[in-house]
């Protein structure tokens, strides 16, 4: 259970490196999915990612897994999409007891956070609630 809530706690650090979302803004300027939790950056998209990927490299009981670059693999297909990466981390020592007491946690493991750029220029990262 303390492996638990180191885990969680990774969590929380990277949210200190984004805003709380405002919940002033339209729907158009938020994502809007059922089971996403998400918060705004106050950051660009570049400085975002590394301060995520920063979080979860200095904690020592989670690894990242794989890191996919979304805009990338369209561009080799010579298509577009603005800048969106998604981070796969975890920690094989609390995901395997969970997967143990209910294998349909293996849906959400490894844990992975998304961020992106949105049409409106704002930089969101999100994550299954």
């Amino acid at each position: 259970m303390k492996l638990f809530t180191k885990y969680l706690f990774t969590f929380a650090i990277g949210s200190l490196f984004f805003s709380c979302q405002d919940h002033n803004v339209s729907s158009d300027d938020k994502p809007d999915a059922p089971g996403l939790a998400y918060s705004e950056s106050a950051q660009d998209f570049d400085a975002t990612y590394n301060s995520l990927q920063s979080a979860l490299k200095s904690n020592p009981d989670i690894s990242i897994v794989a890191e996919v670059n979304h805009t990338a693999n369209a561009k080799s297909v010579n298509l577009e999409l603005r800048p969106t990466r998604v981070i796969l981390f975890g920690n094989p020592t609390i995901g395997t007891p969970l997967m143990q007491a209910n294998q349909l946690a293996g849906l959400d493991l490894p844990q992975k956070m998304l961020v992106y750029q949105a049409a409106n220029d704002k930089v969101f990262v999100a994550y299954n609630s």
